[in-house]
């Protein structure tokens, strides 16, 4: 089923054979949004999709971008969990989906609401 959806997201962004590698990963570069991955997990037995933008961030924008890890955090009450990080001068977003919940229109959605924090910021 998920697999399905992956696939069907990547048809959606233009790729009509979007698969995770035998790792449960994809990764992505898309001119003028940045890294987009996917990673299938199973750490606590049932399993999870994560959706993650990353996109290269100079260090003079880095208090631009502060507030927008204080505005993923659990107060703001975001549609999905969210999670924001800096690391080796790059802004990672990542969204964090259970696996059976995951659709493509839910994954063309979070990473539409992932590329308008980073606008918005």
């Amino acid at each position: 089923m998920i697999d399905y959806e992956i696939n069907e997201f990547g048809r959606r962004l233009g790729l009509p054979s979007l698969e995770l590698n035998q790792n449960g990963m994809a990764s992505l570069v898309i001119e003028g949004l940045g890294t987009v991955m996917l990673e299938k997990t199973s750490e606590l037995g049932d399993g999870e999709l994560l959706l993650v933008l990353s996109r290269p961030v100079e260090p003079s924008e880095t208090a631009r971008f502060a507030k927008l890890l204080e505005a993923v955090g659990w107060r703001r009450n975001p549609p999905f969990r969210m999670s924001a990080a800096f690391f080796r001068q790059s802004l990672i977003l990542t969204a964090r989906f259970e696996e059976g919940a995951v659709t493509a229109a839910l994954l063309e959605n979070a990473l539409r609401v992932l590329s308008d924090e980073i606008e918005r910021a």
